[in-house]
């Protein structure tokens, strides 16, 4: 039997159209609006993807640092792929890859007492390294999924990319 698990998840994209000041203040209402629904709503769950943003509400919204807590605790807000920020997929740095998602593992551990989920979803980067599986696989992700370059026609097709750990990075 398969399951389905939906949620509703916080995309950001950094400097985008703006800078990261010039977005932070949304961010931080749609993060509001994340915990008020997560408060209201026993079945909503809640994901932020980057850990920058989670790092810069903690600091302005010292008061939300328990609701933030709880929730988590609770698994209902959650962290996919909780790296720090999204990685650039093109031209990847397995070291990069690696500090990345140690020191948001380290952040979310030291204060909000939770690990990222088992997914490394990047929904938004454009290109993607032949050993992204390998090295996400390492980094304590089970899956990789992903949304940009895949085919976008009638022909397209699922497939499983498979990473292998018997060599390291």
């Amino acid at each position: 039997m398969k399951s389905i698990h939906l949620f509703q998840s916080f995309h950001y994209d950094v400097a985008y159209m703006d800078t990261f000041k010039g977005y932070l203040p949304r961010c931080l209402e749609i993060i509001d609006a994340g915990l008020d629904l997560l408060d209201e709503y026993p079945e909503f769950i809640f994901n932020i993807e980057q850990i920058i943003l989670l790092d810069a509400y903690w600091q302005r919204r010292p008061e939300n640092r328990e609701r933030l807590r709880k929730h988590a605790a609770d698994q209902r807000l959650i962290f996919c792929p909780g790296l720090r920020t999204m990685p650039d997929g093109n031209i990847p740095s397995a070291e990069s890859c690696y500090q990345n998602a140690l020191l948001s593992r380290r952040w979310l551990q030291e204060n909000i007492g939770a690990e990222p989920g088992p997914v490394c979803w990047v929904a938004d980067i454009f290109g993607h390294h032949a050993q992204s599986p390998q090295i996400y696989k390492q980094l304590g992700y089970d899956l990789y999924m992903f949304e940009r370059g895949q085919l976008e026609n009638e022909n397209a097709v699922d497939f499983r990319w498979r990473a292998s750990t018997a060599r390291s990075c």
